[in-house]
């Protein structure tokens, strides 16, 4: 059933495509997608089955740091015999002595050494890579519990929320994990999307829509997210509800205005991106200490993603790239819906920032444009009134004669020495 509300609610999500993306990350990096409602918590214990190697015994090894682990607690109560006696436990020193020159020499192993200490470690610092090329183990296990995607063992183990590695009674290894179990869970490509604002005429105020920032790509249609998180090769996303405002029907968000004095507007994403908007006709570039000059574009906009110790030049304002190694940067030349300025819009300012020189400057432009609104539409607008004057006069002079047709037409009636008469 939950797999069905979900085909169902993601075929009405597509038939919402109406509108142009604005601004797409293409860079095939996975991403999951799911419903909040639709995880469930869960906690589960696992069976470590290690895997085989020639040069070497991985489940002698397992037994006997199990064994040694086991051993050193039958010790700590020999030292309080109720403790043994509560847990029925007794003393078994014939049984050390035999397995002593086994402990002996597995403790010149570094692989058994390494394991004791995996096994000493919290939760939050379990290393996967390591378990997995000390005992040969892919993980499949917790891929499968979990539903996650095959072959991502390390964005699986990143999601957990408990993972405990620990010895069972038998001197195997067993794993207590916890983590969200979702049978809905859908993996696509996860997408970075920006809309595209708009600056007043003075270049001082950005207006733009305030729409998702994630979206994942699934079976050729774009879908909004909520929220994503980065695990290890994928990102892990929560499918938005809203109906109403998605990334491909910006023209339904709800819109954002905020100063810009600079005539430089920054906003920052995930991925080290950043997406610049500019009053300018061209920006500079310092990449790896090389100088270049760049064309803004239709839009004003710019998507960077610049790697450490470069820079982009828009008017004065330097924005620092932040990526290790991978560097990009393109004009955007997609044009969205204009965004005028309102009273609305400049009170929002106004109880943002105060009363303004900008604010009271961009007032001071409203009263200036719809004078001159008027001044250029003065003539049409004396010919509108004086068509509606025109039409109401008619109207008014057609009811006029109708009531008065309608009063002669009615019948008299005449009273006379307790007679009524009905004159036609």
């Amino acid at each position: 059933m939950a797999k069905m509300k979900l085909v169902v609610f993601l075929a009405f999500l597509a038939s919402l495509v109406v509108a142009d993306l604005l601004i797409l990350r293409d860079r095939l990096t996975p991403a999951t997608m799911e419903f909040t409602e639709n995880i469930k918590r869960s906690c589960t214990s696992i069976d470590i089955i290690p895997g085989s190697d020639p040069n070497f015994n991985i489940t002698y090894m397992i037994e006997m740091t199990c064994r040694k682990q086991n051993m050193r607690q039958k010790r700590f109560t020999e030292y309080f015999p109720v403790l043994s006696w509560l847990l029925k436990q007794h003393n078994s020193r014939n049984m050390e002595k035999e397995d002593q020159k086994y402990i002996d020499m597995l403790e010149f192993s570094d692989k058994m050494l390494y394991l004791e200490e995996v096994l000493e470690m919290p939760s939050i610092n379990l290393p996967f890579d390591d378990i997995a090329n000390l005992i040969n183990w892919n993980g499949t296990e917790i891929i499968r519990y979990f539903n996650y995607p095959l072959g991502k063992i390390e964005d699986a183990w990143a999601a957990l929320a408990k993972r405990t590695l620990q010895c069972d009674k038998a001197n195997r290894l067993e794993m207590i994990v916890c983590g969200n179990f979702n049978p809905t869970r859908r993996m696509g490509l996860h997408k970075i999307v920006a809309s595209i604002g708009h600056f007043s005429s003075l270049g001082t105020v950005f207006k733009y829509r305030n729409i998702s920032t994630h979206a994942v790509l699934y079976d050729g249609k774009l879908f909004s997210m909520d929220s994503c998180r980065f695990l290890k090769n994928y990102y892990e996303c929560q499918i938005s509800r809203n109906t109403t405002c998605t990334v491909t029907s910006p023209e339904n968000c709800p819109v954002e205005v905020v100063m810009a004095p600079t005539k430089v507007f920054v906003r920052e994403y995930v991925g080290d991106y950043s997406v610049v908007a500019a009053v300018a006709e061209a920006y500079q570039t310092m990449i790896h200490g090389h100088y270049s000059t760049h064309q803004m574009g239709i839009s004003q906009h710019v998507s960077l993603l610049l790697p450490i110790g470069s820079y982009a030049k828009f008017n004065n304002v330097k924005v620092f790239g932040k990526s290790l190694n991978a560097f990009d940067h393109f004009a955007v030349n997609t044009e969205a819906d204009h965004l005028p300025v309102s009273h609305e819009d400049l009170d929002k300012l106004e109880a943002n920032y105060g009363n303004t020189e900008e604010v009271l400057r961009h007032r001071a432009l409203l009263k200036s444009e719809f004078s001159q609104f008027l001044d250029r539409n003065l003539m049409l607008i004396i010919i509108l009134l004086t068509i509606v004057f025109l039409v109401t006069v008619t109207i008014a002079g057609v009811s006029i004669t109708l009531r008065k047709k309608n009063f002669q037409s009615l019948p008299v009636v005449l009273y006379s020495n307790n007679k009524v008469t009905i004159i036609q």
